[in-house]
């Protein structure tokens, strides 16, 4: 399986700052060339949370599943 490219944190939320702040999905991706779901899903995981750490956004069975494996 292929690695994905790894952003800082900073620029990370710049573009969700960007993306709550009416720029397109569209218009980011073509602009910095990060996947449209990738925006997303970190949009949504800030907008959650606050966290764009993925254990930060996971329900509590989610957590309990990953506990009993």
């Amino acid at each position: 399986m292929a690695q994905g490219r790894r952003y800082e944190e900073v620029f990370k939320k710049q573009i969700v700052a960007l993306f709550n702040g009416g720029k397109s999905l569209a218009d980011l991706n073509r602009e910095y060339g990060i996947a449209k779901s990738t925006i997303k899903t970190w949009a949504e995981r800030m907008n959650n949370s606050g966290s764009l750490n993925i254990d930060d956004n996971r329900t509590e069975e989610e957590k309990e599943l990953i506990a009993l494996r």
